[in-house]
């Protein structure tokens, strides 16, 4: 997350981030309603982060393509999650 300079780099954070959501998605997956979803958090995790979390989570919108309005199927939802796009526009794995 840093650079050799020893300055932040945002890149890196940015991608920090991504995987982390991405974490919390798997956890939330896990569950199939709010209820044990919420009585499942990660410890480092706020209450009140991982209720809003829940919602995001939960959101049509969230589940949905917004670039043609509507649902992708779940293998592709994960890819999505578990992937971005370097600086070519080419999808790579965020896992190892």
């Amino acid at each position: 997350m840093c650079s050799p300079s020893g300055k932040l780099d945002g890149k890196g954070v940015i991608d920090s981030l991504g995987s982390w959501k991405a974490r919390l998605h798997v956890i939330y997956s896990s569950y199939n309603n709010d209820k044990d979803r919420l009585s499942h958090r990660l410890e480092d995790v706020e209450l009140d982060d991982w209720k809003h979390l829940v919602e995001h989570f939960g959101r049509d919108k969230f589940k949905g393509n917004p670039l043609i309005g509507e649902k992708e199927i779940p293998d592709k939802i994960w890819e999505i999650q578990h992937t971005r796009k370097n600086v070519n526009g080419e999808r790579v794995w965020l896992d190892p």
